[in-house]
């Protein structure tokens, strides 16, 4: 069993984009909880099986601050970024 991980996060990244301060508390909506639940038992049922048994032969580094976030491939000139 693989869970979508992305599609489940959606609506929990919605919710907290509305928020400017990361002290706050964050008020979730009913969709985002219900994922969150979906995604705990997602993890009970999980057969500790990975998607790929392949070797991983590349780095993504990240970074994060107040006000964006960044990643570059390790040997790629390929670089993204982005604001909160």
């Amino acid at each position: 069993m693989i869970l979508p991980a992305q599609l489940l996060l959606c609506n929990l990244y919605c919710d907290i984009k509305c928020w400017w301060d990361w002290s706050c508390a964050i008020q979730l909506s009913l969709v985002a909880i219900n994922n969150l639940h979906k995604w705990m038992t997602g993890l009970w049922k999980w057969d500790s099986h990975v998607a790929t048994t392949q070797p991983f032969n590349m780095v993504l580094n990240t970074d994060t601050s107040l006000t964006g976030w960044g990643a570059a491939l390790k040997g790629s000139s390929t670089i993204s970024t982005g604001w909160w």
